[in-house]
């Protein structure tokens, strides 16, 4: 099989370099909640920044999944890759 730089996403780290983890939405989309319908925006998790908090509400999407973070809940990425979501945090 050979060797890997870095290693898996499943096995809990993130390949991708630093750099190209900008952080910025890739778009905005609408979303309800049970406190209203609120403008979010989209993020790519390839492209969220390790350890940065971002407050929701927003939206972060992958390829095989959504993740959605409620108004006032926190998120962050971590270095080994899952994704933390503090509920109420904001």
């Amino acid at each position: 099989i050979g060797e890997l730089e870095g290693k898996s996403k499943a096995l809990g780290t993130v390949m991708d370099d630093a750099a190209q983890r900008t952080g910025k939405p890739k778009g905005k989309r609408k979303v309800h909640f049970d406190s209203g319908i609120f403008e979010c925006p989209v993020y790519d998790r390839d492209h969220l920044p390790i350890d940065e908090i971002l407050a929701g509400p927003l939206v972060i999407e992958e390829r095989v999944s959504t993740t959605i973070v409620h108004p006032g809940d926190r998120v962050r990425l971590t270095a080994r890759g899952p994704i933390l979501i503090e509920v109420g945090a904001a």
